[in-house]
């Protein structure tokens, strides 16, 4: 009995024992891994908390394909992504399947930008990737870049057309028409249209009624015509044939001959030079015009409207009036009219007349 108590005795006291070195051993080896795992840490500058966090959170991935529009493999394509909290990206390139992979990617809001040479960039919306996620993107497909240059030529009638319609807002002081004296230094040619076009807004403008009242009054004054009379019938009939005059001068000089002889009836401005070339210039477009070719040549357009109109007003002036001292005296009038104008235009005018277009001359 008392044998049998002793051996059991020893039995426990070298369980004990046993039991205390096994935990003895176990307590070194787990001081030991710590502090391995405190020593690969601080090897890497990183303390063994986030060191640790960082193992646990960045795992995410990402990855994608870069193809054409028709599917096909686009390897070397520059991948770039972007972290909205960071100011740094991560770039890759595409490998031969076209294929891309960014892996141990912490959790965050990301872009993706794709580009390869003569194609259309390529920017992702932003995404969200979760930690422990593999995110594959649908395949981004690139079109190639098409550079588009259109030069918009206006041809010379729509230059011609936006001319005339500068010319038709043109006055004097605001006030009277000055339709026929361009400033423009190169215009463009009229069309046979436009130059009847041009002629009957000059013909039906206030203006030209406005003229014609003012030289039927210094008719009446000088009994220009006595054939008329005086009074208020006399005057009446003056206004009547200076409105004639005007009229059919203008639409036979400014349209009928010059669509008929392909020539310009614009006076075109000069406007620099020395005052004798200028005043010579002005005189010399009474006899000669530019034709629709820009060549200058004798303005057969004005001398046969002034004589034809001329002749035209026997048919409407008094009869003691007519004959071909009428014709004569209004042919004379009409050119030295024209002269006078030239002048005025070259020297005067340009100064008063509103509406001019922005690129014409001094």
């Amino acid at each position: 009995m008392t044998t049998t108590v002793s051996i059991r005795s020893r039995f426990l006291r070298n369980r004990h024992s046993t039991s205390r070195t096994l935990v003895m051993v176990l307590f070194v080896l787990a001081v030991s891994r710590c502090a391995a795992a405190d020593v690969c840490a601080r090897r890497q500058g990183v303390s063994p908390p986030v060191a640790q966090l960082q193992g646990t959170l960045s795992t995410a991935s990402i990855e994608g394909r870069v193809t054409l529009s028709n599917q096909t493999v686009l390897p070397g394509a520059i991948v770039t992504l972007m972290r909205r909290t960071e100011t740094q990206s991560t770039t890759i390139e595409s490998d031969g399947t076209g294929r891309f992979y960014f892996r141990g990617l912490a959790p965050g809001n990301f872009t993706l930008q794709v580009a390869y040479g003569g194609f259309e960039p390529f920017l992702s919306p932003e995404f969200e990737l979760f930690s422990g996620e593999t995110c594959t993107l649908p395949a981004v497909q690139l079109s190639i870049h098409v550079a588009y240059q259109v030069d918009v030529v206006a041809t010379p009638q729509e230059v011609a057309k936006e001319e005339v319609h500068a010319l038709e807002k043109q006055r004097v002081l605001g006030i009277l028409p000055n339709f026929y004296t361009t400033y423009v230094e190169h215009p463009a040619p009229l069309s046979g249209k436009q130059k009847y076009d041009l002629a009957l807004h000059a013909a039906g403008d206030p203006g030209t009624f406005l003229s014609a009242a003012a030289v039927a009054g210094v008719e009446q004054a000088q009994n220009i015509f006595p054939g008329y009379g005086q009074g208020a019938q006399g005057y009446g009939k003056r206004f009547g044939a200076a409105t004639a005059d005007s009229v059919i001068s203008r639409m036979l000089g400014s349209a009928v001959l010059p669509a008929a002889l392909h020539q310009d009836p614009r006076y075109f401005y000069k406007g620099s030079g020395s005052t004798r070339s200028r005043l010579l210039y002005a005189l010399r477009m009474t006899v000669v015009c530019k034709g629709d070719d820009g060549r200058l040549e004798p303005n057969y357009s004005h001398i046969g409207g002034s004589l034809t109109s001329g002749a035209l007003s026997n048919l409407y002036h008094a009869r003691e009036d007519r004959g071909v001292g009428l014709t004569m005296v209004q042919t004379l009038l009409d050119f030295t009219g024209r002269a006078s104008n030239n002048l005025i235009q070259e020297f005067l005018l340009r100064r008063v007349t509103t509406n001019v277009l922005p690129q014409s001359g001094p």
